[in-house]
């Protein structure tokens, strides 16, 4: 199709939904929180102080000025000069603090100009008020135990009326307002299920709703969704934004990643109702749980979605630190709701937190190291015991074969160890494992205990190990290594000089004789064709027998090639043993020999190949050597200072952990989260479920109920829920189930002009509201529309359709490889997501970059929206598949007309919108039928054309409504 119809078409749209389009407009205005004078002085005096002079006389040590602190009432008390108090509760005109905001003096004022403004005569107004009612400071809501409140009694004996709405018809009664008129039947049933499933409910769920007569019809309906296998996909949806989920490791190269199954995991956790308590403490801590599961360790795939830098020449140290940067903050975000990536390198300017509270909360997570975790289905299970059987039984034979050789090889005892980068960890079976810092090029140092005799050769053993990439034996992403120099000496001696290296697998290019090679760019690797994940040996035969008296100590070091673009390619386990056998007897050159290593060797390739096809998702795994950890200096991981221990912030309550454990773990502070002394973690849970049913949380800074947030207008119903959820055992079902029967959640979204100036944000709730719902509903509500959708839930992401020239916008050299079949037509919650990259609808309807948790989308509206919805191949496809199910489906134009605005809007089209849709029908239909040509350019070549292009664009009109797009 040209430009020229397309933008013809284009405006014929927007002039037929000109009429249809609405606005909510209003003044910005502040509702007043209901609480007493005083108290709602001290909170707005502290939000003026915290913001004018917390700066230099605030929590932040390191910043305060004039040893002055204005965040704590005994700082007021200091003495200003020697005649007045800074501060004179009940006497204004006596406090010096006053008198300094008001100078016109600059050496006096303060704010000093240097700082900022001066204070406004308003400002200055209310700290005069304030110190003249007494100048109390409340303590930060937030902070405080959950208040218990009776429900108040309603105003009249409403029909099941609920405590939810006894709270928000006090307040609104306050302020001389009631709650709305119920909503319609139809925008109710569309409403509760864009909240629940994210879907829109069928024409024929409509019609029985709105034609049932009985007392429990809307009970019944609540029921029906709250259960429906695509209820737990929109939790899921909300929650993967906290967990910063995406399928690519982030950053400039940004690679793709398998972590598909914490998803899935997610989306089980919801259909099953899983108690938040237990929730989270599985996604924090569930590989510490007594006898965890392998469900258990998929849930820690929480902390492994942050970034992950794999370029060549990074500094590994300084990623890891800002991996483990990113799940500290994403924990207080997720479950305290406090700003406390402010306290990395200083303390919070605002809230009681301390630089060292945000290092002793990251001492959880440095504890763990980030691991791989096999994913097999019964089947595969059973096929990997099936190979592995097999490859030991060809190991036995090729045994047997030279059992004298096999029989002497002498493990060697380690003495100590040392790398670099890594920390190096001896094992129960001598071998060494690397862990932490992978490093680009490492080397590590090994001493051995080499007992008396005269020894013929070494071994070194590659050993797999379910914490390396892959299970290794290498620590790079793929599991290979590169050895590019083996160097061995006896302590104070000379190097041993070999005069053979042999291996029982070498890659193509990197033979085992380059391990003896000077050029640190060459080495012995294992990859290639077979897989490289299974274990190999290197032999390294000496040149003259080492004839030993007394046992020594022999000094190992291993150097990993040398190369910036190469993705750490250092081993990751291995073990070192030590033979008097004589060099002929190591070659196995005969011929039975040969075909036995040839058959052992084929077992273990068909044992990595199969290993490697399994499903992998990433997770934590607890070391067992704790690592130190200091506050950072600034920030900088370069600038150690104090070592903390793991903990949690002074202000909350103490954390109670195991008295047997030496340190707290991060299971101590899951478990902390959720217990009842901890006031926070259910007000911010709560608070997040409002949000997805109300558009905005009862407290709008979802992500920071600290100081500088807004107070919740509703005060005692969040208490009241958060106290709620806890009775209800974290049953967020239940929870759901009270809050969507109330009257308050039924009222009509409508807005009337005096209300929306008077409370123009609905912060009081004297109304339902209404929002565009996020990117990746909008494309579920064409697929569904359509009938195109594939309701399967879980499994890899999907590719669905996208101009493939928008993956070279960035400079990860990923593909998007469009999704066939079935696939095609998923929901966007497995849409494959890349950080550096989007899905580019995505990205146009506001979804986060998935690099830090996403507490509350933003939510933009703008022409391209409208442009995509338009004219984006994927929407186009399903314009004409949902054109095709309406002449399928439906006959003449009135049925499809009507049977169209159910399928989109949920709703029949009013009058006016029915004249509207008739009259662009008329003008599509006179187009098509006079030119052929742009029809069959439009729906495709074939019989009825103009038919299918009628009504391919008149689903591409009708996706275009602001309804279409818009919960209400």
């Amino acid at each position: 199709m040209n430009r020229s119809i397309l933008h013809a078409w284009l405006a014929i749209a927007l002039a037929a939904l000109a009429p249809l389009a609405r606005a909510e407009r209003g003044a910005e205005r502040e509702v007043e929180t209901e609480e007493p004078e005083a108290a709602a002085l001290g909170r707005a005096a502290r939000k003026l102080l915290a913001a004018r002079c917390f700066t230099c006389h605030g929590p932040d040590a390191a910043a305060r000025k004039a040893e002055l602190r204005l965040d704590r009432d005994e700082g007021w008390r200091r003495a200003e000069g020697a005649s007045r108090a800074l501060l004179a509760p009940g006497a204004a005109a006596q406090s010096a603090l006053l008198a300094r905001v008001q100078s016109d003096d600059p050496e006096e004022r303060m704010p000093p100009p240097e700082a900022g403004e001066a204070l406004s005569t308003s400002e200055i107004a209310l700290l005069a008020r304030w110190i003249d009612a007494g100048a109390e400071l409340p303590a930060h809501w937030a902070f405080e135990p959950l208040q218990e409140a009776e429900a108040p009694p309603l105003a009249r004996d409403e029909e099941k009326a609920s405590s939810i709405d006894a709270f928000v018809a006090a307040r609104l009664a306050a302020e001389g307002l009631e709650l709305a008129a119920e909503a319609d039947r139809a925008t109710l049933l569309r409403r509760a299920s864009l909240d629940l499933l994210g879907l829109p409910p069928a024409p024929e769920e409509i019609a029985a709703f709105e034609s049932d007569p009985s007392a429990d019809a809307w009970e019944r309906v609540i029921e029906r969704l709250l259960h429906s296998p695509h209820y737990s996909e929109r939790r899921a949806r909300h929650w993967l934004d906290l967990a910063r989920y995406a399928d690519s490791n982030g950053y400039a190269n940004d690679q793709p990643r398998s972590i598909w199954p914490y998803r899935d995991w997610v989306i089980r956790a919801f259909e099953e109702d899983l108690p938040f308590d237990r929730f989270t403490v599985a996604q924090l801590a569930g590989d510490l749980l007594p006898n965890a599961t392998r469900e258990d360790r998929v849930a820690t795939g929480f902390a492994r979605n942050s970034p992950h830098q794999e370029e060549g020449g990074s500094d590994e140290e300084q990623y890891r630190v800002e991996a483990q940067t990113n799940r500290t903050e994403a924990l207080a975000s997720t479950w305290l709701g406090l700003s406390l990536g402010c306290a990395r390198c200083h303390d919070h300017k605002y809230d009681p937190l301390t630089q060292r509270d945000y290092f002793s909360l990251y001492a959880f997570f440095e504890q763990a190291d980030d691991a791989e975790l096999e994913l097999p289905s019964a089947e595969q299970a059973a096929r990997t015991a099936e190979l592995e059987r097999a490859h030991e039984l060809a190991r036995i034979e090729l045994a047997a074969h030279a059992p004298r050789t096999r029989d002497e090889w002498r493990v060697l005892r380690v003495a100590s160890a040392r790398a670099e980068g890594a920390e190096l960890r001896v094992l129960e079976d001598d071998s060494l494992l690397a862990q932490g810092a992978n490093p680009a090029n490492d080397r590590y140092v090994v001493e051995l205990e080499l007992p008396a005799g005269s020894w013929r050769a070494l071994r070194l053993e590659a050993l797999t190990h379910p914490s390396l990439p892959k299970q290794g034996p290498g620590r790079a992403p793929n599991g290979n290594f590169v050895l590019a120099q083996v160097t061995a000496a006896l302590e104070g001696g000379a190097p041993l000089a070999f005069a053979e290296a042999r291996a029982d697998h070498e890659q193509k290019g990197y033979p085992a004789r380059d391990a003896l090679s000077a050029d640190l760019r060459d080495g012995w690797a294992i990859g290639g064709v077979p897989a490289a994940n299974v274990e190999r040996e290197l032999q390294l035969v000496l040149e003259e027998s080492l004839v030993l008296a007394a046992p020594r100590t022999l000094r190992l070091e291993l150097a990993f090639r040398e190369d910036d673009g190469a993705p750490r390619y250092n081993l990751g386990r291995w073990r070192l043993s030590a033979t008097e056998a004589a060099p002929a007897s190591l070659a196995l050159g005969d011929e039975e020999g040969r075909s036995k290593r040839k058959a052992r060797e084929a077992a273990a390739n068909a044992l990595a190949q199969h290993r490697a096809s399994l499903p992998r998702t990433l997770v934590l795994l607890q070391r067992a050597e704790p690592r130190a950890t200091f506050v950072h200096r600034r920030g900088d991981f370069l600038s150690p200072g104090e070592a903390v221990s793991a903990s949690t912030p002074a202000c909350l309550p103490p954390l109670t952990r195991d008295a047997s454990a030496a340190e707290p773990t991060r299971l101590d502070l899951a478990r902390w989260l959720v217990s009842g002394a901890n006031p926070l973690v259910a007000r911010v849970a709560v608070n997040r479920l409002w949000a997805e049913l109300f558009g905005q949380g009862l407290v709008p800074t979802h992500e920071d109920f600290g100081t500088q947030g807004e107070l919740p207008a509703h005060p005692e119903l969040l208490d009241h829920l958060a106290r709620r959820y806890q009775e209800l055992g974290w049953s967020t079902r239940a929870l759901l189930r009270e809050i969507l029967s109330s009257r308050t959640y039924r009222q009509s979204s409508r807005v009337i002009p005096a209300l929306a100036e008077r409370d123009p944000r609905n912060l009081l709730l004297a109304r339902q509201s209404r929002w565009r719902v996020e990117a990746e509903i909008v494309r579920d509500l064409a697929l569904a529309a359509s009938g195109a959708l594939v309701p399967e839930i879980g499994g890899p992401s999907v590719y669905p359709p996208m101009p493939p020239e928008l993956m070279r916008l960035s400079s990860s050299g990923n593909k998007w490889p469009e999704s066939v079949g079935g696939a095609r037509y998923r929901r966007g919650l497995y849409t494959a997501t890349f950080r550096a990259n989007e899905y580019a609808l995505s990205a146009l309807f506001d979804a986060p970059d998935r690099v830090n948790s996403c507490t509350r989308r933003t939510r933009s509206n703008t022409p391209l929206q409208a442009l995509a919805l338009a004219n984006d191949p994927a929407f186009l496809e399903l314009a004409r598949l949902f054109g095709e199910r309406l002449r399928r489906e439906r006959s003449g134009d009135a049925e499809r007309l009507r049977s169209g605005f159910l399928l989109a809007l949920g709703r029949a089209p009013t009058e006016r919108e029915r004249g509207a849709a008739e009259r662009y029908l008329a003008v599509l239909r006179a187009r098509f039928e006079a030119d052929r040509e742009a029809a069959e350019a439009f729906a495709g070549a074939g019989a009825d054309a103009a038919e299918r292009a009628l009504w391919t664009g008149f689903a591409r009109w009708i996706m275009n409504l602001d309804g279409f797009v818009t919960r209400s």
